[in-house]
């Protein structure tokens, strides 16, 4: 059965992460001594939660392990009851079970009263869902599990009936047998935060968080070389248009090399561009259905459905706006504004960094800015893909302008007047910085921001992620940012408290 639950395919594919998978080894070396603590993994949509359970299940065979997703199981209480039932069996007995099966096995008893329940005329839908809870508990007395609770988002759906309001408290009174470790996954960051840390939750403080994030460039290119053979330059424009996500990533990369197979066309950056746009804008699309399904889920879980349309509509013209900014263009009050930008926020839509507005998915607002122009076929050479390619680059692959380039240039040339250091571009296994100098003190290592708006905290942030991940993160530097347009109060703070020297285009320091 782990086979089936964990194919080869997707084994070969699994990358990096290893530091959660030490993480959830931690938590479970102390639950087998006695000291349990639950987990909560929690991440965007197709960013690997499931591939890091799977893996996790796989290097610990030795382990009874119990895999429930509430997507797929979810129905109504008393099915969902069975469902969630009979899953928990197949794992801890290892086959396929009827219900009846069940009856002479251990837990058979919680069985009985749920077959009890069923034959009334109708059914208690809370204790249908508290004999499913039962049911594992009862399993835990035979040996210790760990159980594995994916979208548990799905759980709050049973709030629509009146009996089942406090689901949490309901499965608050389970979650601290000694004999079963709780890790529970969801997709939606916000609202599974807002499970278990918001104070007035019946499960608050119950979990400890552990958090699954993009790829950083090594990470993305070791996945992509998983995948199909291609240069340095093809690795990084993959890795530029999928922003990291491990999901995209597989997907631009398949329809490259396939395209490469059918079409005879050479894997270079032109070829990823025509994959990216087939996966994004044809409905048959791997990147297309996710972000088809994604749309709609969010509408489907969202209060207000048209006004955040209409927001996201205004953020793709242009990205960055404050709430009052939002408010003009969609003609409603601050009030609402805030409303409306508060659930895009809860849905993990839309990210705020210090007061502007931004869509978190770069490759979902592709999707939702391109395929209002119309729907590719799965030709790359079809006439229609040319008029993509340039909306492509024009909108989204622009980043490094002509100009912007030679301004690095310029700016290399004059910290070389100032400091006496030589800078040079600088691209190593993924971790790219518009210059490096390293003279008998330090290295100096530099980061330009030639654009129309102030440096924020996420580039601040950026920059020393990278500088972390680099050959140089133990060695002595001295870290330079400069910037066109200047920075934002909580960048020159972060800058300031971590020692970074934000300078204008003129070299002059930005002081505290």
């Amino acid at each position: 059965m782990r086979e089936k639950f964990y194919p080869e395919s997707e084994q070969i594919l699994f990358t990096n992460r290893e530091i959660e998978l030490e993480t959830l080894d931690f938590y479970l070396e102390e639950f087998l001594n006695g000291i349990k603590e639950n987990v909560c993994i929690f991440g965007l949509r197709r960013i690997g939660k499931t591939i890091l359970i799977r893996e996790f299940v796989k290097r610990h065979s030795e382990i009874k392990s119990i895999y429930l997703n509430f997507e797929f199981l979810f129905s109504v209480p008393i099915e969902l009851s069975q469902n969630f039932i009979l899953e928990s069996a197949k794992w801890f007995f290892d086959k396929e079970l009827e219900i009846y099966d069940l009856v002479a096995l251990p837990g058979g008893e919680v069985v009985k009263r749920l077959l009890r329940e069923l034959e009334k005329g109708e059914s208690s839908k809370t204790v249908v869902i508290k004999l499913a809870f039962e049911y594992l508990r009862e399993l835990g007395k035979e040996e210790k599990i760990v159980v594995f609770m994916d979208e548990f988002q799905e759980i709050l759906k049973l709030k629509n009936y009146r009996d089942l309001r406090n689901i949490l408290g309901i499965f608050r009174e389970y979650i601290n047998d000694e004999n079963i470790l709780f890790v529970i996954s969801g997709s939606f960051p916000h609202i599974m935060r807002d499970m278990i840390a918001n104070g007035e939750s019946p499960i608050y403080n119950q979990f400890k968080e552990l958090k699954l994030d993009y790829f950083e460039k090594e990470s993305a290119y070791e996945l992509i070389s998983k995948v199909i053979e291609c240069g340095e330059e093809s690795k990084r424009l993959i890795y530029q248009l999928s922003g990291g996500h491990p999901f995209y990533i597989v997907s631009i990369a398949k329809r490259t090399k396939l395209i490469h197979r059918i079409y005879e066309l050479s894997i270079n950056p032109t070829t990823i561009k025509r994959a990216f746009l087939i996966e994004t804008l044809y409905p048959e699309g791997g990147i297309y259905k996710h972000s088809s399904y994604l749309l709609n889920t969010v509408l489907s879980l969202a209060k207000y459905k048209a006004p955040l349309i209409g927001i996201l509509n205004t953020l793709l013209k242009e990205d960055g706006l404050t709430q009052s900014e939002i408010a003009k263009k969609i003609k409603v009050s601050q009030g609402e504004a805030r409303l409306y930008i508060s659930e895009l926020e809860r849905l993990d839509i839309l990210n705020r960094i210090e007061d502007r507005y931004y869509i978190e998915d770069k490759v979902f607002k592709m999707w939702l800015d391109l395929r209002k122009t119309g729907e590719l076929g799965e030709n790359p050479k079809d006439k229609p893909m040319e008029i993509y390619l340039k909306i492509l680059e024009r909108r989204y692959l622009r980043a490094k302008t002509e100009l912007g380039k030679a301004k690095e240039s310029e700016i290399r040339e004059k910290l070389r007047d100032k400091f006496g250091i030589e800078f040079k571009p600088y691209l190593e296994k993924g971790i790219e910085f518009d210059g490096v100098g390293i003279n008998n003190k330090y290295v100096n290592i530099l980061e330009v921001k030639w654009k129309n708006k102030p440096a924020d905290l996420r580039d601040i942030k950026k920059f020393l992620e990278k500088v972390e991940k680099s050959e140089f993160s133990t060695e002595k530097k001295r870290l330079l940012f400069v910037s066109k347009s200047g920075f934002t109060p909580s960048a020159l703070k972060f800058a300031n408290s971590n020692g970074i020297e934000v300078l204008d285009n003129n070299l002059k320091r930005y002081e505290k």
